[in-house]
């Protein structure tokens, strides 16, 4: 910011079900890589792909200024908001061959809730949700990579093979909210029975 350092906070990763039909997710195979987003971008890039916001308050959805509101630009952020928070969504769809091809063009996004033909397998669609709290946002934001419209992120698949398997069949093919909640970071055995929820920790063969 202003060309001094600034951390990012607050940071939030998630595995979600995107956009696709639940039932045709796949566990990612270990040893997948893909980028989300663009290094050399010269403009905004889609939505789809990195999201600039900020909110109000943590763990709200109250987003008062975004790069869509203004005209794809960067914003300032005002008394009250809590600096930039940046969005990134990988691509959830998968060509079902390949665990790495230049450009991440073994992966592709869904339209309209659907994967293309030449990419009919579907992952969990994972996203990163990070916080530069002491942002002030503006044409004095800048990222490692350029101007803040370079946003990017890379990915290689680490987890282990049964417990990813175990996350799509237990989380996503039988409807549960899996992990801690965004809103009060309460665990899900603070939550009651009927959340649905249930938690994965390292070392635990099953879920709680």
């Amino acid at each position: 910011q202003d060309g001094k350092e600034v951390k990012a906070d607050n940071n939030k990763f998630y595995y979600k079900v995107g956009l696709v039909d639940p039932k045709i997710i796949v566990p990612m195979p270990t040893g997948l890589r893909m980028i989300a987003g663009n290094a050399k971008s010269t403009g905004p890039q889609s939505p789809q792909v990195t999201y600039f916001f900020t909110t109000t308050s943590k763990g709200k959805h109250t987003e008062p200024h975004t790069q869509s509101t203004h005209g794809g630009k960067m914003f300032t952020i005002k008394d009250g908001e809590n600096g930039v928070r940046f969005q990134l969504q990988y691509p959830q769809c998968w060509d079902g061959i390949h665990l790495w091809l230049p450009n991440s063009t073994h992966m592709a996004y869904p339209t309209k809730g659907v994967c293309p033909s030449t990419h009919p397998k579907a992952f969990l669609q994972l996203m990163f949700n990070l916080g530069y709290s002491d942002a002030t946002g503006g044409e004095g934001f800048k990222l490692s990579s350029g101007e803040w419209f370079t946003a990017h992120g890379d990915f290689i698949n680490g987890w282990k093979p049964e417990t990813m398997e175990r996350l799509v069949q237990t989380c996503v093919r039988e409807k549960r909210y899996c992990g801690l909640t965004s809103s009060d970071s309460k665990p899900c055995t603070e939550r009651g029975t009927k959340s649905g929820c249930i938690e994965f920790r390292a070392g635990e063969k099953n879920p709680r």
